[in-house]
């Protein structure tokens, strides 16, 4: 191969995994297997390239000033990039241009916020294993965030999702662990396996190496193998893919499995806490209503409470405070938002600066944020918040910042080796070469006219392009007059171009001087930005505490706006609501009917029932989402709300499937209905809208009663059932925490109308008859399913009854045997099944397993 492509391919050797974009002049070129997959993926031009002795290789590229949107596509689509640059000048380089790989691109190490969702984190996760803990650790490369937290191999999923990273780095261990691999398949988390992992020794070092820690013993993570190992794995990570400029990350902080409230990603789907079911961001979700902030800052921290809610009281209740003395001052908040608008997105601006990659706009934004943020310290003087007290309590940097925004002029170029960043004023060299250049114009200026009246010529210009430099411009008609000093430098159609040694002279000194001037500006730039870099770990904690009350203020307009009220937080079961609403419909649709809920210990589940578009869905959601805010730190859109703290929230809602993991509707179902089972506790929150509708009634009648007495009676959980088996309802007569809720309807003159209130008691209809005329359904058809219904009603009367016997009966006489009734719930008499029915003891099964066994023999005899 040709000494360059020989280049190419060495450095790809060096980097497995990657796609090679190689800087080659004003592109970035591929070649080989990489141009074919670039040129397939990014739809770019797939030619070739000679690569010696008559041999061709495949090649693509794309300019220079667009890799990066090219980059990040690839990225997204779960492709490593490398990318290549040139570290001289070709002009200069003798031989082969010197070429390195300067940072290799991975979803979770992006650093181009333009690319980044401003008001989103993009975490990357590292799993590690020792022994039987496992260590989750968590950072933002560009806000310097760094979380780290021991779990057990059944808590994994609960910390991911938590973060929700973009990339994650697992454990080799971890291929013994399909459950979670399947998981982050599903979540579209892009993942990737270690070769090894670190042992103790290399992990101190290269923790301590990275803070300049004398000891390990200095950190939090100190004496926890598990820990020390994933943030290790982080740290060697990042600076492999940044090449050693990896941005200041915070000391990891070590925190408790149980510190967050846990919300899988069903849950937050159902609920629409940060996008639609439809798949929208924004309006439509609980974050839209939430997110009153200014700052990108402040934004990305309201979305991360709201998908991490706290489960600590002491901690819920500072943010209260908090927020109900904001409310407590309509002038303070006005104030701060005043403030907070002026300040850009610091954390990510400073990281770029460590990284070398600020641009002087960048700079100035953050001198501007620097010069701003005291006066937050100064609002907030006196404040009774203990929370509050503590976030305005941060370095005074508005020196640096004021000293940057008395630097650099007030539109800045994005370009640092253009020129034209600084004031006047700023240096006295830059000054000096640059007055040289002003008089080095002039000086142009009086030649062309000097050589106008010397030739003769009228229209003789002295004109400059980067190509040729400066030169005299004649028409061709006019050559003749051109003086015989004059020297040729090109003919065009209609003019000829010229240069004279006095000309010569002074673009010498005028271009000589343009050169200094971006060369010393460019080192005046590199300065200031070092400056700032070196005030990193400064800038990132009083960037952290104003999200802290950029977040914190938004709350209090919203709940000073709406209405909301502070919720009573304990660490009881209640949950106890007065006037509820849905924060999102009660935005959207006008004249929201509020509802009470209550739910404690003893009365733990509710049965909700009544038709459809009547409201049940709003009324399970919103429990869910006042419980949620509640655990935000947010006052509720209630009058009154009692929330005891859950450590878990669930959701089954909807009829969804999953046809590309070969999952059916009922088999969603069914999976998330398990894993509510699985894993809800006495503390958790439970939604439940229809369980066992993707099968027969009976099947699905079983299941529900099955799943109804497991959260009752051994998981305990806080559970809101909707259902249109109405047969459930009969639970309540043998449960005495079992309540049942229905919605009122009104009918009046063949009318229905839902009145949206949740009362008390059973609803006997539901009424899918009259959606469906609404819904245009011919008449013919309706009546037809009138007349079906009034026939099945009848059986499903006397069925209802019999099971409610059966399980009562179940619940109650557990060492007595049933005898009687099964006949006369099957009206039946063939002889074999009446004798074994009255051979089994039906008082020594379970309830459920009793009424599974009557399913059975059902089934038998249908038909018959």
């Amino acid at each position: 191969m040709t000494p360059m492509l020989q280049q190419y391919f060495s450095m790809k050797e060096e980097n497995p995994g990657c796609i090679l974009f190689f800087r080659c002049g004003d592109f970035f070129e591929t070649y080989g297997e990489d141009a074919e997959t670039a040129a397939r993926e990014l739809d770019i031009v797939l030619t070739s390239k000679d690569a010696g002795e008559g041999q061709k290789v495949a090649m693509a590229g794309v300019p220079h000033f667009t890799v990066d949107t090219y980059v990040y596509n690839l990225v997204e689509k779960g492709y490593k990039v490398a990318l290549a640059d040139q570290m001289e000048d070709p002009k200069a380089a003798k031989g082969l241009v010197k070429r390195e790989v300067v940072r290799i691109l991975t979803a979770g190490t992006i650093t181009e916020p333009k690319v980044l969702d401003s008001g989103k984190n993009n975490y990357l996760g590292v799993v590690c294993r020792h022994g039987d803990v496992y260590s989750a650790a968590f950072c933002d490369i560009l806000t310097g965030e760094f979380s780290v937290v021991e779990t057990g191999a059944d808590g994994l999923e609960d910390e991911t999702e938590k973060w929700s990273p973009s990339e994650m780095l697992l454990d080799p261990d971890l291929r013994d662990d399909p459950g979670f691999i399947k998981y982050l398949e599903a979540s579209e988390i892009q993942h990737s396996f270690l070769e090894g992992t670190p042992d103790p020794e290399e992990c101190e070092s290269t923790i301590t190496g990275y803070y300049g820690a004398g000891s390990i013993s200095e950190m939090e993570i100190a004496g926890r193998e598990a820990c020390l190992k994933s943030c290790a794995v982080m740290l060697k990570y990042l600076l492999e893919t940044q090449k050693g400029t990896v941005a200041t990350l915070k000391r990891p902080s070590l925190g408790a499995g149980g510190e967050f409230a846990s919300i899988d990603s069903v849950t937050k789907r159902n609920l629409e806490l940060l996008e639609t079911m439809a798949g929208r961001e924004r309006r439509g979700t609980l974050l839209w209503v939430m997110d009153g902030a200014c700052t990108p800052m402040g934004k990305r921290l309201v979305r991360n409470w709201i998908v991490r809610p706290l489960t600590k009281r002491s901690a819920i209740e500072d943010r209260l405070d908090a927020v109900g003395e904001l409310i407590g001052s309509y002038a303070l908040r006005e104030r701060l938002a005043e403030i907070l608008k002026r300040i850009q997105d610091m954390e990510r601006l400073v990281s770029k600066a460590v990284m070398g990659s600020a641009t002087p706009r960048d700079i100035l934004a953050l001198g501007n944020s620097l010069a701003a943020a005291p006066e937050l310290s100064e609002a907030l003087k006196g404040a009774k918040s203990g929370l509050l007290a503590r976030s305005a309590d941060f370095s005074d940097l508005s020196p640096l910042g004021k000293r940057i925004v008395s630097s650099i002029i007030e539109n800045p170029p994005l370009s640092t080796r253009e020129g034209e960043i600084f004031r006047d004023g700023v240096s006295a060299e830059l000054d000096e070469i640059r007055n040289i250049r002003r008089k080095g114009k002039g000086v142009i200026l009086s030649i062309e006219e000097r050589e106008r009246e010397r030739t003769g010529i009228k229209t003789l210009k002295i004109k400059y392009n980067q190509i040729f430099g400066y030169f005299i411009e004649v028409s061709k008609s006019l050559s003749k007059s051109v003086p015989g000093d004059y020297v040729r430098k090109q003919t065009l159609v209609n003019c000829e171009r010229y240069i004279n040694q006095e000309l010569k002279e002074y673009e010498s000194k005028v271009l000589g001087a343009e050169e200094r001037i971006k060369s010393l500006e460019y080192e005046l730039f590199s300065s200031l930005r070092g400056e700032v870099a070196e005030k990193a770990a400064e800038i990132q904690a009083m960037a952290s505490k104003i999200a802290v009350l950029d977040a914190l203020r938004g709350f209090a307009e919203l709940s000073s706006e709406r209405g909301y009220s502070r919720p009573e937080i304990t660490n009881s079961q209640t949950l106890d609501i007065r006037n509820g609403r849905h924060p999102v419909v009660e935005l959207i649709a006008s004249g929201f009917v509020s509802n009470d809920l209550f739910l404690d210990s003893r009365k733990r589940l509710s049965i909700i029932t009544g038709p459809n578009m009547s409201g049940k869905s709003t009324y399970l959601r919103q429990a869910a989402l006042i419980a949620i805010m509640a655990q935000t730190g947010c006052y509720v859109p209630a009058d009154k709300a009692v929330v005891g703290i859950a450590d878990k929230f669930f959701t089954r809602v909807g009829a969804t499937d999953d046809l590309h993991l070969g999952q059916s509707t009922f088999m969603v179902e069914m999976l998330e209905t398990a894993n509510i089972l699985k894993n809800a506790t006495s503390k958790s929150i439970v939604i439940l809208d229809e369980i066992g509708r993707g099968t027969s009634t009976y099947d699905g009648m079983s299941i529900a009663y099955a799943v109804c007495e497991k959260l009752y009676s051994s998981i305990r959980a806080r559970t809101l059932f909707a259902t249109h088996f109405h047969e459930l309802t009969s639970l309540a007569d043998a449960f005495p925490g079992i309540v049942n809720r229905r919605v009122a309807v009104k009918e009046i003159n063949g009318e229905v109308i839902f009145l949206h209130r949740i009362l008390e008691g059973a609803s006997d209809k539901s009424y899918g008859i009259y959606v469906a005329s609404i819904a245009g359904f011919p008449e013919d058809v309706l009546e037809k399913a009138r007349k079906i219904l009034a026939e099945l009603e009848k059986e499903k009367d006397r069925i209802s009854g019999d099971l409610s016997t059966c399980v009562k009966d179940g619940q109650r006489r557990q060492d007595k045997p049933m005898k009687k009734y099964q006949l006369t719930f099957f009206d039946d008499s063939s002889d074999r099944i009446r004798e074994e029915i009255r051979a089994i003891n039906l008082g020594e099964l379970a309830p459920i397993e009793a009424l599974n066994k009557i399913y059975k023999w059902q089934s038998e005899l249908k038909g018959k």
